[in-house]
């Protein structure tokens, strides 16, 4: 971004804001990636720099710097579940997300940390004197559902924030009601259109997960009722209750190029690509490393949750034999020791991603496919070799492949003539090139940026006190109706009705003739 608008931007908002009222918006986050606050940063440091004031309850530091901000670090109890999960993703059968054990694991696992991961939230000096002194809080942003008792708590709207974008068992009191049979998952393994079994997938999909996230929602729930209540001496409401009451909106990290086009009622808001930005200068070993390799380099990370160093050693080795075969340069997203590599691997465990996705010697980008990977290589013009593993990776790299600038391939399968392969033809590919410059253009090309779209509607929900008036009536909808079954009921009936009155009259035609033929004769 150019400098001097920068600096005109920055005295317009202190101008402009210093004659408005300010609001203050609570962010809770306590369980998740670091790629979600990743995200959910950029909103943070838009709604201060407007003149509005936060307050965050976080399970890791963003590390920002401003006198109307306050942060509260509390424990990730899903530290443990994340490190066990990516463990379990990784073994043969483990990108399957119908596989039952992976399902049973998920449910002993939660069953057991429900109550740290209820708690441990609570249970922080800062948060309980926060509950005790009750601040006005003008609007809560948060991921979960049962996290809502914070809304009740300080009696104000509530903002739905998903980085990936619009999951419909997570749009409690929104309104919107999707259509499984038409829109998929995002967490599913295809995407649009959907053949009549993958309908059928989809549909369980859904009603598996919803059931999970119920369940666990009213697991935690029931501690977080008890210890409000011993604590505080407050009774809280179900969570979806209060999702209900106090829901407003929903700001979701989509966008028609990376999850297709579809109906959402207004209350929900794409904002996809909060997080993107020009690049930095990169720290001197890796700019030493970029700027010597005249061949390319291929950068390779899973990501932020998944742990490398728990890759099946069959896996691990055919990374190795890949960057063998390649002889070119590749800088490896990993988090542990690893003698006696060839000397064209750089291994690091934390990396500056859209800085080296930006230098114009790197050529491919091997990733997982999480979301802000994808977005970050459209914007950076990295075209990509993609293998999911988990969550909405599948469905992401499916749509990038179908754009064009990406190639996919199966975890489970995967070898290193496949992967060089793939490598190659991304580098060399010139109707890959030309894909992603088309995909980049029409992803960035926007009225405004995502961020300032993103606080101007939280904002607006601080403004009026909510957004009812934006909530369709779809979830008040019965299943019958709004599937038209009753009117399909109704149709049939009168089919029915007037193909039997026909029958009737003609039958009795017939026999009336009849008789008078034999009374003749």
């Amino acid at each position: 971004m150019d400098k001097n608008y920068s600096k005109m931007r920055l005295v317009f908002l202190l101008v402009t804001f210093s004659c408005v009222q300010s609001h203050h918006v609570l962010f809770v986050h306590n369980l998740g990636t670091k790629s979600h606050l990743i995200t959910m940063k950029p909103l943070m440091e838009e709604l201060l720099e407007r003149g509005n004031k936060v307050t965050s309850i976080i399970f890791d530091s963003v590390k920002i710097n401003h006198e109307n901000y306050t942060e509260m670090v509390i424990p990730n109890a899903l530290d443990d579940i994340m490190k066990e999960g990516s463990k379990k993703l990784m073994e043969k059968g483990g990108t399957n997300k119908m596989n039952p054990y992976l399902w049973w694991w998920a449910i002993n696992m939660y069953k057991e940390k429900t109550g740290d991961m209820a708690l441990s939230l609570l249970k922080t000096e800062q948060v309980m004197k926060l509950i005790r002194e009750r601040p006005k809080i003008d609007a809560l942003v948060y991921l979960a559902p049962y996290n809502a008792f914070f809304a009740e708590l300080f009696d104000c709207p509530m903002i739905t924030f998903m980085p990936a974008g619009p999951i419909s068992f997570m749009m409690g009191g929104t309104g919107n009601v999707i259509n499984h049979s038409v829109q998929p998952s995002l967490t599913s393994s295809f995407i649009e259109p959907m053949t009549f079994k993958e309908r059928i997938q989809n549909w369980i999909m859904i009603g598996v997960s919803k059931a999970f996230l119920g369940w666990q929602t009213n697991l935690m729930y029931s501690y977080q009722k008890k210890f409000i209540f011993d604590e505080f001496g407050i009774e809280v409401s179900h969570p979806g209750d209060t999702q209900i009451k106090k829901q407003a909106l929903y700001l979701g990290g989509s966008h028609p190029i990376t999850h297709g086009a579809w109906q959402y009622a207004p209350s929900v808001i794409e904002v996809g690509g909060l997080h993107l930005k020009e690049a930095g200068p990169l720290p001197a070993d890796l700019q030493e490393f970029m700027d010597s390799a005249t061949d390319g380099v291929v950068l390779v990370s899973f990501g932020s949750s998944l742990k490398p160093d728990q890759m099946p050693e069959e896996k691990v080795q055919v990374f190795i034999d890949t960057f063998k075969q390649l002889g070119m340069k590749v800088i490896w997203k990993w988090d542990a020791e690893m003698p006696g590599l060839p000397d064209n691997i750089l291994l690091s465990s934390w990396l500056p991603q859209q800085d080296l996705l930006a230098h114009p010697n790197l050529k491919v980008f091997v990733t997982h496919g999480g979301l802000g990977s994808l977005v970050e290589s459209i914007y950076h013009k990295a075209r990509i070799v993609g293998v999911p593993l988990s969550n909405d990776q599948k469905p992401n790299l499916l749509r990038a492949e179908r754009h064009g600038y990406a190639v996919s391939l199966d975890w489970d399968d995967i070898t290193a003539d496949q992967l060089v392969a793939s490598i190659r033809k991304a580098m060399e590919d010139e109707e890959m090139a030309a894909s992603l410059e088309r995909i980049h253009t029409l992803y960035m090309d926007r009225p405004e940026r995502p961020v300032d779209k993103a606080a101007w509607w939280v904002e607006y929900v601080c403004r009026h006190g909510g957004a009812d008036w934006l909530k369709s009536i779809g979830e008040d909808v019965p299943f019958y109706q709004y599937h038209h079954l009753d009117l399909i009921l109704a149709l049939v009936l009168v089919i029915l009705i007037c193909t039997t009155t026909t029958f009737l009259f003609w039958r009795a035609v017939f026999r009336c003739c009849c008789r008078r033929k034999t009374k003749t004769e």
